[in-house]
């Protein structure tokens, strides 16, 4: 009992201390009412004071913002609370979390009535409290924030900084709605779309927390599904970040310094209507159904291969025929066998008597001779020739195969003679056996097989027909390999993009953040769970198209196989060959383009870009090869090849993605590689694949180099000249790529590309100039296709959105929709590019149907070859003094088809062109393109400043004219060989009348590199910034000067272009000719009377030296053609 009194008098005593404690520490609390709009202004508190403020105030449908300021400081600063009805907030003044002290704060409340069931008055408390035993003062002030409801097509502009955030509230009239933010200020900001719900996430560390969200700058815009929202009303907020660095790069981003205050205008506008849109999306597929039905038929049945095309050549075959029936029933009577065995180029006869075997000494070394001099034009017969040198029984060898081979029975009366019958020529096309496999006896086994491979395409002057001898079957099953490889490839490449982009869909319709795809925000219409369907949708083109042309080359190779298997002699000496596998796989990849382009779009991102471009990779090197197949049918790269360096390609974009800008090394390592792997296939390229590459090739080219000084003078010219060109493309992309900063996969697709139309343009060129005639056709195609590109490019350079840079600037450049306010610049890009592709493929389909009743041996490659004529002979006393017997001899005879000439006095029976039109266009297109880079690349430098910190425009310039000091000297020394050969061909006065004007373009740029050193001195001494009243940078003087410069330069080469060209077209006979033909006196001899100097002398001697020169080949090639007739005359006594 004592022990719970004494514990109820300590607990009585604790109590009194307590009490005691709160009355001598009591916190005295002032009760203030405040009306909306009023301001109490330097109102002192310290930590004995708190002061509470009671607003009561009507909450119909608007709501309140705050406004407080204070003096106190960061360690003992002003707290502030505002309790609502459902909710409280709270400040703290100062803030220091964006670097620098904030005195003042703004808010907005979150409107009462979202948490009543019912509108009315609504009552809000403040309560102000500091821990500072010194009194600080404050400011506050609650209004009405008149600007918070949004209406559709009104515009609102606001301030708002990084704590004075602001949001807005918009009542949902319509299906779907487009918030357009658009601001002068270019700081960076975040706006939301949120639902009505209280509190509201408006400080930029929350604003992320619900809703649709974007950063900004300058422009945004937020496409928002009206029907998520339940309450029918929305929020739109903006928060004001304290820094940049999360909407612009780190070199551009500006401090927190200053006051960031930004000028916000909001619009709202009704989004798209769901019935319009689906409106839209039937017109487009109407459209593309229209071009099926006009486009597809007229290019299915407007067929070249066709029997009414082909009459004449068929009427010829068929009386050919007809009168071959005839005379082969009459029984020979010789008892020996010939075996004739043609080639569109060369025709061996092989004739044998019966005692072959009793062959003299003497006779064999008369064939020697017999072959030197037929193998004085013909590379074929000189590499049979060297064989027979190496081997006296090679001949023998060569005739037992082929008699072998033909299986000719012994019978005399047995032996037929060859004609360009259907069964042989089927026999030839069918020798695959059913199993699609080939025996072993379809081979070539000529030991010297790749000998001889070689030695045909190193042919000075080659034709189609020198490289279309395999036989189209075999080929037709290689290249059907492509389209086989390119559905697997896509198969398996096409799975995992498609769940990597939906995996991405889905993270953004979660989580909000529309930074992580690049849309186009202003153009953006949702369907289904794609957030910008309208930019998936614009792809159909590219599908739709490409099955179109999948269709348009199986109608053709349907055609094509029907007459080759009906006319086979017709169709295998006539035209370009045809193989359609490329033609399946270049349509197969329009269609996976469309396809990958639309999973790319379906979150446009910068490590999704690759989706969009590993197909344009893919179209781009199938259309290289499928060009170049055209006219070179026997050589193209193996499929395994040529995707296995597509795979490397994706592999280095994808590195290049990720370091491309980052590690140097790797930049320099590519362009590197680049340089000299380019530099190797143009090696192939030049050499038709001959000889085959390997470890020892460079040192065999090197041998070869130093012990032919012939190799200087280039056989194929016209073909070095266009790989030169490609090599400085080449060159100029990679050092392009190294100078302006560029997305890797960028600049690998211009790489392909650009090759390709650099071979697609030297293939026009070449059929212009050899006069090749083009079907209408492919005419009618080529300006469809030019007008297609050029408006495709004139939308895909409009940019809508850059991934290269932060969300926040790609925004900058979005635009509103242009076509059936559905489709943007980017969409039309679709259309008018999947065209483009089609209709490029269309042209490389018809871009020889021209010329399929022409016969191959007359259709040339892509480069203009020049034959170099041989050189030496047999004289007429060495001929006439061997003593040869013919009679008891095999005869092996190699007879050109262009030699069977008649016997005429003229040394030279055809016009010798001068082969420098095209060497001249080429040169005409350097001097443009250097006009072009004069002006371009210092606005590229003015755009780049920063990367470019080096070099000045100036710089560029001066080495870009420095460089082409080289190759015009190349050019000259082009034009150098082409007029010496054209002088020893008899047209001294041509060489005359051009050797000043064909040299002035090398003098006139060497004047221009000494004048541009003086300048540059000047320029130093005297105007280093600017020069003149006009302000003209030493730059502008640089580029007026060689404005000049080369418009000389053009002024001259297009006189020399029409100088040549008159030439070429006026067929003049040789100089000496023409002096045969003139009266006893002319006017020149009459005006050759009177003093001479020794200048006089000099053109004397020269003119007598060329003369002397053109008759000695003139004597060699008469005597060659009276071989060639005594020969003939000896195998006629034979017979």
């Amino acid at each position: 009992m004592q022990f719970k009194h004494c514990l109820s008098f300590l607990l009585l005593v604790k109590i009194s201390i307590l009490l005691i404690n709160n009355q001598t520490n009591a916190i005295q609390v002032r009760v203030s009412n405040l009306t909306i709009g009023q301001e109490v202004k330097n109102v002192s508190i310290s930590s004995n004071l708190e002061d509470i403020y009671r607003i009561v105030y009507n909450s119909s449908n608007t709501t309140l913002n705050v406004f407080a300021s204070t003096d106190a400081t960061v360690d003992l600063p002003l707290l502030i609370v505002i309790r609502q009805e459902k909710g409280l907030l709270s400040l703290q003044l100062p803030n220091k979390e964006t670097g620098r002290t904030v005195q003042n704060v703004s808010r907005t409340l979150c409107p009462a009535y979202v948490s009543r069931d019912s509108h009315g008055l609504s009552t809000l408390y403040i309560d102000m409290y500091t821990s500072s035993s010194i009194n600080i003062t404050y400011s506050l002030k609650v209004s009405y924030f008149s600007s918070f409801i949004l209406t559709e097509n009104k515009k609102i502009t606001q301030t708002v900084s990084p704590f004075a955030p602001v949001f807005f509230k918009y009542d949902i009239q319509s299906e779907s709605s487009l918030v357009k933010f658009t601001s002068p200020d270019r700081i960076c900001t975040t706006v939301s779309v949120q639902r009505m719900m209280c509190p509201v996430f408006d400080l930029k560390h929350t604003v992320d927390f619900a809703g649709q969200y974007q950063t900004m700058t300058s422009l945004a815009a937020i496409s928002v599904d009206n029907s998520n929202f339940v309450y029918k009303s929305m929020y739109v907020v903006v928060s004001v970040h304290p820094t940049d660095r999360e909407c612009c790069d780190t070199r551009n981003c500006s401090e927190a310094s200053g006051h960031r205050i930004k000028n916000i205008t909001i619009e709202l506008q009704p989004g798209y209507d769901h019935s319009n849109v689906n409106l839209s999306y039937a017109i487009t597929l109407s459209v593309f159904l229209a071009i099926y039905v006009v486009i597809c038929p007229f290019l299915c049945f407007v067929e070249p291969y066709s029997e009414k095309n082909l009459k004449t050549l068929i009427d010829e075959y068929k009386l050919n025929e007809t009168t071959f029936t005839t005379s082969s029933a009459v029984t020979p009577t010789s008892t020996s066998r010939i075996y004739d065995f043609s080639e569109p180029s060369l025709q061996i006869k092989i004739e044998r008597s019966n005692d072959f075997k009793k062959v003299s000494k003497t006779n064999v070394k008369s064939n020697e001779k017999l072959l030197a001099i037929q193998s004085i034009n013909n590379p074929i017969v000189h590499h049979y020739v060297n064989q027979y040198k190496k081997n006296p029984n090679f001949i023998k060898k060569q005739t037992s195969r082929i008699e072998n081979q033909i299986s000719v029975s012994s019978d005399p009366t047995s032996a037929t003679p060859q004609n360009p019958t259907n069964s042989e020529y089927l026999q030839d096309d069918n020798t695959i056996n059913e199993d699609n496999s080939f025996s072993s006896s379809e081979y070539d086994k000529v030991e010297d097989a790749e000998a001889y491979k070689e030695v045909v395409r190193n042919k000075p002057n080659l034709k189609v027909h020198d490289l279309a001898r395999k036989q189209p079957k075999l080929l037709d099953r290689k290249i059907m390999n492509y389209p086989r490889l390119i559905i697997a490839i896509a198969t398996f490449y096409v799975l995992p993009v498609f769940q990597l982009v939906l995996l991405h869909q889905t993270q953004l319709t979660k989580s909000g953040n529309e930074d992580s795809c690049f849309f186009n925000f202003l153009c953006m219409i949702k369907s289904g769970p794609f957030a910008a369907f309208n930019n998936i949708f614009s792809n159909v083109g590219y599908i739709l198209l490409g099955i179109m042309f999948i269709i348009v080359v199986k109608k053709r190779s349907y055609s094509y196989t029907y007459m080759r298997k009906k006319y086979p002699y017709i169709m295998s000496t006539h035209g370009v060959p045809q193989h359609f596998g490329l033609f399946y796989t270049m349509g197969i990849g329009l269609v996976m383009e469309g396809i990958l382009s639309a999973a790319y779009h379906v979150c446009p991102s910068f490590n999704n870009f690759q989706f969009d471009t590993s197909f344009m990779y893919i179209t781009g090197v199938i259309s290289t090869i499928k060009l170049y197949q055209c006219r070179h049918p026997d050589i193209h790269p193996s499929s395994q090849k040529v995707f296995l360096f597509l795979a490397l390609c994706i592999l280095l974009n994808v590195i290049g993605v990720f370091y491309g800008k980052i590690n140097t090394w790797f930049v320099i390592s590519y362009t590197i590689g680049h340089v000299v792997v380019f530099f190797i296939l143009s090696i192939i390229i030049y050499y038709m694949k001959q000889p085959k590459l390997g470890m020892s090739t460079f040192k065999i080219m090197a041998q070869k180099f130093k012990q032919e000084k012939n190799l200087t003078q280039p056989v194929h010219i016209d073909r070095l000249v266009m790989l030169i060109i490609a090599n400085v493309f080449n060159v100029g992309a990679a050092i392009y790529a190294n100078l302006v900063p560029m997305q890797f996969s960028s600049y690998l697709l211009i790489v392909l590309l650009g090759n390709f139309n650099i071979y697609f343009f030297m293939y026009l060129l070449n059929k212009i100039i050899n006069r090749e005639q083009f079907h209408f056709i492919t005419v009618i195609n080529l300006i469809v296709t030019t007008i297609a590109w050029i408006a495709a490019m004139y939308f895909y350079n409009i940019e809508i959105k850059q991934w290269e840079k932060k969300p926040a600037e790609s925004r900058e450049s979005n635009k509103s929709c242009i076509l059936l306010n559905v489709y943007d610049h980017h969409d039309a890009w679709h259309f008018l590019s999947a065209l483009s592709m089609f209709m490029t493929f269309v042209v490389i389909l018809t871009l020889d149907d021209g010329i399929i009743s022409k016969k191959r041996n007359e259709i040339s490659m892509v480069s203009l070859e020049n034959t170099r004529n041989a050189k030496g002979g047999f004289t007429f006393e060495q001929i006439i003094n061997s003593n040869e017997d013919y009679t008891d001899q095999p005869q092996v005879s190699f007879v050109s088809s262009n030699d069977n000439i008649p016997l005429t006095s003229e040394a030279e029976p055809n016009f010798k062109q001068i082969k420098t039109t095209f060497v001249i266009i080429a040169h005409i297109f350097m001097c443009i393109l250097f006009l072009i880079s004069a002006y371009v690349i210092p606005l590229i430098f003015e755009k780049k400043s920063d990367i470019f910190s080096k070099f000045q425009p100036i710089d560029i310039v001066l080495f870009i004219h420095a460089f082409y000091w080289v190759v015009f000297y190349i050019f000259d020394r082009v034009y150098q060989f082409h007029h010496m050969k054209s002088r020893r061909n008899g047209y001294l006065e041509f060489y005359r009348s051009t050797r000043l004007i064909r040299s002035l373009p090398l003098i006139t740029i060497s004047a221009g590199n000494a004048m541009i050193i003086v300048l540059l001195r000047v320029f130093d001494k005297y105007c280093s910034n600017s020069c003149t009243s006009a302000n003209l940078t030493p730059l502008s003087f640089i580029q007026i000067f060689t404005s000049v410069e080369f418009g000389m330069v053009l002024l001259i080469l297009f006189k020399y272009l029409y100088m040549t060209i008159r030439f070429n077209r006026s067929k003049k006979m040789p100089d000496i000719n023409q002096e045969l033909e003139r009266p006893v006196f002319s006017a020149s001899q009459i005006h050759d009377l009177g003093y001479k100097d020794s200048s006089y002398l000099s053109t004397i001697l020269e003119n007598q030296a060329d003369m002397i020169r053109y008759l000695q080949e003139k004597n060699d090639t008469l005597t060659h053609k009276l071989y060639q007739q005594s020969q003939k005359s000896n195998l006629a006594n034979i017979n």
